[in-house]
């Protein structure tokens, strides 16, 4: 590994993130620290960084539920991983995904236009309707991974990390999250589009059939908008006509 990239792995773990990292409140708009997990391209091991050294990286490695085992990954294999950095900047969680994404966009002035973009996107996720899409991005997103792996099953923690990526762990309402995602499986299963063994969940024949009723009513519920854009436009036009012919009419008259 090249000295860039050392520093970069230096600079990044020289403000490590605590164990709750506060998102809310006063005490969130101090925050400046990071969190870098480095994990395999096969998934054989996942860690979460912690220091640096002159061979490699300390850090500890995911085991069950969390991050608890000791464990040292060489630089060699360290350019053979992915990479996912979260700088948790007061209120806002910025990623990168490689050191040579923090190197251009967290050492270059790139903060404004991203926490700008972060509240846009902010503003329409809150005119979101969250219970039926959430239900429905579950089911597609294990789904998809039905498809690649037939026995593939997920845990509730599973879930929170296939949806959140890893910044869930250190989230101030993970356990908050938790809960929800295992009333959100297990309201999957009591609809028949989820199976339950043990505290695996695993898709059923069942759910093609809401899927494909959710597309439906999607497809449905868009042409009804642009239906009602399109009757919209042309009251505005046939308004519009109106209002000329009423001045011709009047200035003739």
């Amino acid at each position: 590994m090249n000295k860039l990239y050392r520093w970069a792995i230096g600079s990044v773990l020289s403000k490590p993130a605590p164990e709750r990292v506060p998102r809310t409140g006063e005490k969130a708009v101090e925050v400046d620290c990071y969190v870098m997990y480095i994990r395999a391209k096969d998934d054989s091991w996942n860690i979460l960084a912690e220091s640096i050294d002159s061979t490699g990286v300390k850090g500890r490695q995911w085991s069950y539920d969390s991050y608890t085992e000791e464990s040292h990954v060489d630089f060699e294999d360290i350019n053979k991983a992915n990479i996912e950095i979260t700088h948790f900047y007061k209120t806002y969680d910025i990623q990168y995904f490689s050191l040579n994404d923090y190197l251009l966009k967290g050492v270059l002035p790139y903060y404004q236009l991203t926490i700008q973009f972060n509240k846009t996107a902010q503003v329409f996720y809150n005119r979101k309707e969250l219970t039926r899409s959430e239900r429905m991005t579950t089911l597609e997103l294990i789904l998809e991974k039905t498809i690649d792996d037939r026995e593939f099953g997920v845990t509730v923690y599973g879930l929170s990390s296939l949806l959140h990526s890893q910044r869930w762990y250190y989230h101030p309402d993970r356990k908050r999250n938790t809960n929800y995602n295992e009333l959100l499986l297990e309201s999957l299963v009591e609809s028949g589009d989820l199976e339950k063994d043990n505290d695996v969940y695993r898709l059923s024949r069942h759910a093609l059939v809401s899927l494909s009723q959710h597309e439906q009513d999607d497809r449905k519920h868009k042409e009804t908008l642009s239906q009602s854009k399109a009757m919209t436009k042309l009251t505005f036009a046939l308004i519009f006509v109106g209002l000329i012919q009423a001045y011709i009419t009047f200035t003739k008259g």
